[in-house]
């Protein structure tokens, strides 16, 4: 009996992670992307040359509301994002208007060593969104499938120059307790189960 009580609660543990992760506000998506073409490439960083790997995480509050006269506008979406190393608060929006271009354009709050002074992650569709969630989502789904009707690209600017780069992968970081809770749930399963093969 004690490793269905194991098992059980290798469930509720894993039960509950997900739980927690389908209510939280905030959720981290991580966006990366090949630098494909330059501007003023002389001013720019050596780390956004052609061809190099560039990562930006963004911190979504999910539950932003859309804005009342405009749908699919959500002011201030994006909290914070991070770049080669440094994290800014920001300022923008997620843009899901269904336009043609719908966009999560965001620039700091305050200046940065990098020069990094806004960024332009673009989905190029016709889709509107009712909701953050769904809008990420769709980012997601056009980024997996460049070859679709939808597709995205990124620019980043700097102060004396930009870098475009082609979107290789866009999807939510689990949150770092999730791994351990994860990893328990699985452990107390084989535990379980060893005990099980025992008694048989």
């Amino acid at each position: 009996m004690r490793h269905i009580s194991t098992l059980k609660w290798a469930l509720v543990a894993a039960a509950s992670t997900l739980a927690v992760q389908a209510h939280a506000e905030l959720q981290t998506w991580r966006l990366t992307a090949t630098a494909y073409k330059q501007a003023a490439e002389d001013a720019l960083p050596d780390y956004v040359s052609l061809g190099s790997t560039l990562t930006v995480d963004y911190t979504i509050d999910t539950q932003t509301p859309s804005d009342t006269t405009i749908p699919g506008f959500f002011s201030g979406a994006v909290v914070n994002f991070s770049f080669h190393g440094e994290t800014s608060d920001a300022q923008g929006y997620l843009s899901a208007t269904g336009s043609g271009l719908n966009a999560i354009n965001i620039w700091p709050v305050s200046m940065r060593n990098d020069t990094l002074n806004f960024l332009s992650f673009n989905l190029f569709t016709d889709k509107t969104s009712p909701d953050v969630a769904s809008a990420l989502n769709d980012f997601a789904s056009a980024t997996a499938n460049p070859g679709g009707a939808d597709w995205t690209d990124l620019r980043l600017d700097f102060n004396n120059g930009s870098v475009w780069a082609k979107p290789e992968s866009f999807a939510a970081v689990p949150e770092p307790g999730t791994y351990g809770l994860m990893l328990l749930g699985l452990a107390a399963v084989a535990v379980g189960a060893k005990r099980q093969r025992r008694h048989h």
